[in-house]
């Protein structure tokens, strides 16, 4: 599987059970996208996710402030939470 996809970092997906474990058998972060299978409010999963974001653009935020926090060691101004 990684052969054939190359260098994989992050796996989006609305279901744990299914793009949670492929975002493990690749070890990428996985970011559960609340727009589909899953609803906010759930309940425990697993596997857990990294990253909790309400769509895609939430994802982006959350990934992109998390890379300049750890890149300038300094709180980013954006919601970091859920990373």
């Amino acid at each position: 599987t990684r052969a054939a996809l190359g260098p994989v970092s992050v796996v989006v997906g609305d279901r744990p059970s299914t793009d949670g474990r492929f975002a493990e058998r690749l070890g990428a972060t996985f970011a559960l996208v609340l727009t589909g299978v899953t609803a906010a409010g759930h309940g425990p999963l697993s596997p857990e996710p990294t990253v909790e974001a309400t769509d895609l653009a939430d994802v982006v935020d959350k990934l992109s402030c998390a890379k300049a926090s750890i890149e300038t060691a300094h709180s980013c101004k954006q919601s970091c939470s859920g990373v």
